[in-house]
């Protein structure tokens, strides 16, 4: 998948990490202004403390890794072309061809893959389960890296394994475990 460069409607961020000598790049391409409007002042650092926390956790460089914050029709679009189911969905992940091959090259520039998240299906979903925008938005960027890194959710094993890490890096941003139930 291409997210494209940016454009006049397009609002570009680069976050770049570097821990222990070890570089993290996230590109963000936002081409829809629902994102920059209601994450306005939180998106940047709430991503950048996600890159640095998922960084932390390996000893490799993730390298480089692009995020396109669009709606709920691209995303829609993507996933039937992608995966052959026609509806929207939160994020989709789009793995480098080798991903633990684009880490070990990542100081020389390694693509870890793409990632595409809706606004219309994120703000949907964290309205139905009680969350701050922001907080879903880390989740979902926690669980979008994680699959780029390989990690998926095929059977209850891996699903369980992914899971954990996810509440794990969540707690150490402050945020409550995605996959309790909702209190009330």
């Amino acid at each position: 998948m291409s997210v494209g460069t940016a454009g006049d409607d397009v609002l570009h961020e680069e976050i770049e990490v570097v821990t222990d000598g070890r570089q993290a790049v996230l590109n963000i391409f936002s081409v829809d202004a629902r994102w920059t409007g209601a994450l306005a002042d939180t998106l940047k650092p709430t991503a950048q403390r996600v890159l640095e926390l998922v960084q932390a956790q390996f000893d490799e460089p993730l390298g480089m890794s692009t995020l396109r914050l669009t709606d709920g029709e691209e995303v829609k679009t993507l996933n039937q072309g992608f995966r052959g189911q026609d509806k929207d969905t939160n994020v989709l992940s789009f793995p480098a061809e080798d991903p633990a091959q684009s880490r070990a090259g990542a100081g020389e520039g390694g693509y870890l893959g793409d990632m595409a998240m809706s606004f219309d299906t994120c703000a949907r979903e964290a309205q139905q389960d009680q969350k701050q925008l922001v907080d879903h938005f880390a989740h979902l960027l926690i669980h979008s890296l994680l699959h780029l890194l390989g990690y998926d959710h095929i059977d209850d094993t891996e699903a369980e394994e992914m899971e954990q890490f996810e509440i794990e890096l969540l707690a150490a941003l402050g945020i409550q475990n995605p996959y309790s139930p909702i209190q009330e």
